[in-house]
C-alpha cells in the first residue's frame, strides 16, 4: 500500500492523504494509517489529469467571444478559477463519458501534482506538472526548477 501525504487535494479542502492500493484509491482523507510507502507532496496541488492531453492553463478562452478573448491567467475570482479547471478535468470527463475519473475511493490512481499550492497559484503563476501518476505509479517525476542565477538587486 501506498500512501501520499501533505497534499492540497482540489475540490477537497478536508483531505490531505490519499491512499492506493492495487492500482486504486483506497480512502481520500486525513490521518489514513499506516502504509507500506509514504511519499510527501509537500503540501503541492493535486488533481484529476488533464482531460485534453496539450493544455495550457493560460490559453483556456472563457467563452466571452472572439472579439474579446479573455484567458485563465485573467482570471482573478477564485470561483471563475475553478470552473476553468473543471472545464479542463471533470467536465471533459463527463462529456467524453470516462466514468473511473476523480480521486475518490474506488477510483483507478491517476492524478498529476503541480508545483503550487491552491488553484489560484497553479493558474497565476502558470504551475508546471511536478509528477504524473497512473495506476498509483509515477509516469514522470521531476524536482521544482530552480533558478541558476542569484537575483542581487533585491537585496541591501
Amino acid at each position: 500500500m501506498k500512501k501520499f501525504i501533505n497534499a492540497t487535494i482540489y475540490g477537497d479542502s478536508d483531505s490531505t492523504e490519499i491512499l492506493v492500493e492495487d492500482k486504486q484509491f483506497e480512502a481520500v482523507g486525513s490521518n489514513l494509517g499506516d502504509a507500506d510507502e509514504v511519499i510527501d507532496l509537500e503540501g503541492k496541488l493535486v488533481l484529476p489529469p488533464y482531460v485534453d492531453p496539450h493544455l495550457h492553463l493560460d490559453y483556456i478562452f472563457s467563452g466571452l467571444g472572439e472579439a474579446t478573448p479573455t484567458y485563465l491567467a485573467h482570471y482573478t475570482h477564485i470561483d471563475e478559477i475553478k470552473q476553468a479547471l473543471d472545464l479542463i478535468t471533470a467536465n471533459g470527463a463527463n462529456v467524453l463519458n470516462i466514468e473511473d475519473y476523480g480521486i475518490k475511493e474506488g477510483n483507478s490512481a491517476n492524478f498529476i501534482v503541480l508545483d503550487a499550492h491552491d488553484a489560484y497559484e497553479a493558474v497565476r503563476e502558470r504551475a508546471e506538472v511536478l509528477a504524473s501518476v497512473r495506476n498509483g505509479e509515477y509516469l514522470f517525476k521531476r524536482e521544482v526548477r530552480k533558478n541558476e542565477i542569484e537575483v542581487d538587486f533585491l537585496k541591501k
